[in-house]
């Protein structure tokens, strides 16, 4: 094999390697689970939050590490997430963002209103200020986290 036939092969082979997915099994079993949403944020790993809106406060769980904050309301008894919010984020579907971006919007903003959802701002204890998507079953997700995932 010449110099560069080798090059190539080892190129391949580190390409392949790091393109392949881990699986992380779940816990006491020693297997993936096949239906769980590899998106998922660990139940340990969320932290709840208060923000006040016009309607009032909303609680709001927040993880860090897979760059997702929506409703409390979006967490069931067994500690998964699912609302509208919590699909909308994980799993983004195409939305025209062309011609909306007048005012220097997020990309969350956008696929917020552009997707006939309301947008919502809110403030927190500190003062801090966020947007937020407000969903037709009352959950809500932030522009933050909305634009964190990429559209396909």
């Amino acid at each position: 094999m010449t110099t560069t036939a080798l090059g190539a092969a080892l190129l391949a082979a580190l390409v392949t390697a790091a393109c392949t997915p881990s699986v992380t099994p779940s816990s006491g079993t020693g297997a993936a689970d096949a239906g769980a949403d590899p998106q998922a944020p660990a139940p340990a790993d969320l932290v709840t939050e208060t923000w006040q809106t016009d309607d009032g406060p909303v609680e709001m769980v927040k993880s860090a590490s897979a760059r997702l904050e929506v409703s409390s309301s979006c967490k069931k008894t067994d500690g998964t997430l699912d609302c509208e919010a919590y699909r909308f984020v994980t799993h983004p579907e195409h939305v025209d963002l062309s011609g909306g971006n007048a005012h220097g919007a997020s990309q969350g903003t956008l696929r917020c209103v552009k997707s006939k959802h309301v947008l919502v701002s809110a403030h927190d204890a500190q003062g801090n200020q966020d947007g937020f998507c407000k969903f037709a079953d009352g959950s809500y997700a932030t522009t933050g986290s909305i634009e964190s995932r990429p559209m396909p």
